[in-house]
């Protein structure tokens, strides 16, 4: 049974299969799959931010799930010779969901005022060098 949590439906995962939505040999199969996979992205979710999403969000995660549903799928009736691309294919669509909680959910702060501090890596004011040359070329001690 698929969570009330989940993004993408069991159609969202025919249609990434090219499969017709009236096909129901696998349904039991993927509603399975598809449960599994938003567990995983619920539980990497829980890591930036509280469940339930924006709707915004979830339209983007649905299509992520979907994905990587399909994957999965492909994966496990993969020949051993077509293992490592649909594989590939798994860790792709891993990344992908990495890359949408980074874009989405992590912040990075700023002091106001330092934005002089880290515009072109300028020098300092005060003649120390910028943030990427805080090292010296001996392998580490601060200048």
């Amino acid at each position: 049974m698929v969570s009330p949590t989940a993004y993408a439906s069991l159609d969202q995962v025919k249609k990434e299969l090219l499969t017709a939505s009236n096909q129901t040999n696998y349904d039991e199969e993927l509603l399975d799959l598809l449960s599994s996979v938003d567990q995983h992205i619920n539980m990497r979710m829980q890591k930036f931010t509280s469940l339930p999403v924006q709707s915004e969000i979830a339209i983007q995660l649905g299509e992520i799930e979907a994905s990587m549903v399909a994957a999965r799928f492909k994966l496990r009736r993969s020949a051993p010779n077509t293992y490592a691309d649909y594989n590939n294919v798994l860790l792709a669509t891993e990344q992908r969901l990495q890359h949408f909680l980074e874009q989405n959910f992590k912040t990075t702060f700023v002091a106001v005022g330092s934005e002089d501090l880290y515009r072109d890596n300028q020098p300092y004011n005060d003649g120390r060098p910028g943030p990427r040359n805080w090292y010296s070329e001996d392998g580490g001690s601060y200048q």
